[in-house]
């Protein structure tokens, strides 16, 4: 028996995800694995594609492909896929609630919602439900949906739209009130006065959570937190406890008011990542450069990106030669020269001079874009505590309201005392209620996740996170992490001119460069107070260096290549050595007929990179190592300055 393995990209099943259903590509996989002579297939997302271990006497590579092309088919004809943004999701309790109630429509193939990054995914048969009867089934069960698009609201313009929502401004007013009865009982004022006010209190911020708990019942048929808590609120005022229902109904609202907007900034966190990207982009139209936005270009549209702008888009250079930083993506410390044929990539810093590219991706198939979904699909994932929590939360409401119903009914039976009883079984309600337990966990891992991503720092998923408190291994960045992700000068080796005079030339020629290595150099001119020469006849050899004239003697600096020559001095080769040895770019500085001095200018370690090693060990963390996309000798010099073996 002959066994053959092989991968099958999918086709793009939907246009909000360029990386396909993973739902769908399930579907398809299931219906392969019935076919005779297929061993096994399994779903890879990212983008979606199906890898597939067969028998190629019994099956042939293309009537597999066939097969699966008539699956897709099949399921693509009418379905329609959409990831939808929804607005007023409180806790992991409200997703599970919302993705309940739109799985229960006919016509939805399946629904899944992520709390994490507050979206609903959904594919739905066009010719039995709508998107506006899906839009309806979530304005009934409470929530909303919004723009997906819209741009990132700051840390002020979130805490306004917290204030503004209309469940927040009751259970403000909840609050409120509440306070204003325990201040007139304090006060001596008629015990119907204070009474009012919670009658009020429960009232204006009651009613929201009873609809709530309504609305899951009817569409979900399952208890949830509102219902439970609905049931204590009304059990208070049956034995005439106004102030406890009032509490309970002000803590609770607020409280879900506070872990909602935790949630919002926690999702902005993410969200803000698109800032790496700029919103429009130069582009040609017809031989005329317009700017246009981003979500509007297509592969094969041709962009300028200008010195000093941010890359909008993955694509391939066309014209121009520039350095472009990518340390944001690569970890390299250096910027990467870049001419005709390289490939860019969408939040890179363009440098030295503008560049002409070709889109070869769209914007929400970019490099930024994939990195932003990657963390939200880490959001959505559950913990192993999360998912113990989760079926504990189903069984718990249900047999917590059955048990309060049980404290107020059988033993009055026996005892007589009916009203100690009935308010036993709403003490129960109301300190038993999950709503702490179950909104906890989700939301303490989104916070962890979006703290660390906000810090550059990716975690993928509630379950690895958990796994942190038994790390014994550790792996570090370097650019950025263990180091400044800033070039600096490191060593000064001049020839018969001293170090200030051979700093004074070189930034000097540099004085008009905004490249990295250029900077280094006039931020050392700067520290050590030396003075600059004025330069004429400037010209710039991209990729190599410059060369100009100061005080009617031609200077150069740039790479060995600028001053290769036969007879090259052995002082000039063994210093140039030594610096890179550590890692570092030599930069020449000399004339046409000799070199005056080799500049050794390098990414540097942070000040408390080696005392966040040490504090690492005294932890129990047993190996550190790093791991870079910059080159070897650089990658052992600031493992070696950190102390990283």
């Amino acid at each position: 028996m002959s066994v053959t393995s092989g991968t099958l990209l999918l086709p793009r099943m939907e246009s909000d995800d360029p990386n396909g259903c993973i739902d769908c590509a399930e579907r398809i996989a299931h219906q392969l694995r019935s076919i005779t002579g297929v061993v096994k297939v399994e779903v890879i997302p990212f983008p979606v594609r199906l890898s597939y271990t067969y028998q190629s006497t019994a099956i042939s590579a293309d009537e597999l492909e066939a097969h699966a092309t008539r699956a897709l088919s099949s399921i693509s004809d009418h379905l329609i896929h959409r990831s939808l943004v929804i607005e007023g999701m409180d806790c992991d309790n409200c997703a599970r609630t919302l993705e309940r109630g739109v799985q229960r429509l006919p016509g939805v193939e399946h629904a899944t919602v992520n709390f994490g990054s507050a979206r609903l995914d959904l594919a739905f048969d066009s010719t039995a439900v709508t998107i506006d009867t899906v839009s309806r089934r979530v304005d009934d069960l409470g929530y909303a949906i919004t723009d997906p698009d819209a741009a990132p609201e700051d840390e002020r313009g979130a805490l306004l739209r917290l204030v503004r929502r209309r469940d927040n401004l009751l259970a403000s007013a909840a609050a409120i009130l509440t306070l204003a009865g325990i201040a007139g009982w304090a006060a001596g004022a008629p015990a119907t006065v204070s009474n009012l006010s919670y009658l009020a209190a429960i009232v204006i911020g009651g009613v929201p959570l009873a609809l709530k708990g309504v609305r899951a019942l009817r569409t979900t048929r399952s208890l949830d937190i509102n219902l439970l808590m609905t049931i204590a609120v009304l059990g208070a005022l049956a034995i005439g406890e106004w102030l406890e229902g009032a509490a309970v109904v002000a803590l609770f609202s607020i409280g879900e008011a506070l872990e909602g907007y935790a949630m919002d900034r926690a999702r902005r966190s993410i969200r803000s990542l698109m800032t790496l990207t700029p919103a429009t982009a130069l582009v040609r139209r017809d031989g005329v450069d317009l700017e246009e936005p981003v979500a509007d270009l297509v592969p094969g549209d041709i962009v300028t990106v200008r010195a000093g702008e941010q890359v909008a888009l993955d694509g391939v250079v066309l014209a121009g030669t520039s350095s472009v930083d990518q340390a944001a993506l690569t970890g390299e410390s250096v910027p990467v020269h870049k001419e005709r044929g390289s490939a860019l990539l969408a939040g890179t810093l363009n440098g030295t001079g503008p560049l002409t590219m070709q889109v070869t991706r769209l914007a929400n198939d970019s490099s930024v874009a994939r990195i932003i979904r990657l963390v939200e699909r880490a959001q959505g994932e559950r913990a192993p505590a999360q998912r113990l929590v989760d079926r504990f939360a189903r069984i718990y409401t249900p047999a917590v309201i059955a048990t309060a119903i049980l404290i107020a009914t059988v033993p009055p039976v026996f005892t007589g005392t009916q009203s100690d009883w009935f308010y036993r079984a709403l003490v129960l309600l109301v300190i038993a209620c999950p709503c702490a337990l179950v909104i906890s966990t989700p939301v303490s891992i989104v916070s962890a996740l979006s703290a660390a991503a906000r810090r550059g720092i990716l975690i993928k998923g509630g379950g690895a996170l958990e796994r942190a408190g038994k790390i014994d291994t550790i792996a570090f960045d370097k650019t950025g992490t263990l180091t400044t992700g800033k070039p600096a000068v490191t060593s000064v080796t001049a020839f018969d001119v001293s170090d200030d005079d051979l700093l004074s030339i070189a930034a000097s020629l540099e004085a008009h460069s905004d490249h990295p290595l250029a900077v280094a150099i006039q931020n050392l001119a700067g520290q050590r107070s030396i003075a600059l020469s004025p330069v004429k006849d400037e010209e710039v050899l991209p990729g190599i260096g410059l060369r100009a004239t100061i005080d009617d003697r031609q200077f150069m600096a740039g790479s060995v290549r600028m001053f290769e020559r036969p007879g090259l001095p052995a002082s000039v080769i063994n210093a140039v050595n030594s610096i890179e040895a550590t890692g570092a770019t030599a930069v020449l500085v000399g004339t046409d007929d000799r070199v005056l001095g080799v500049i050794g200018i390098a990414d540097t370690p942070r000040p408390d990179a080696g005392p966040a090693i040490s504090r690492l060990r005294k932890l129990g963390v047993e190996r550190l190592v790093m791991l870079s996309g910059d080159r070897e000798p650089a990658a052992v010099h600031v493992a070696s300055a950190v102390h990283i073996s």
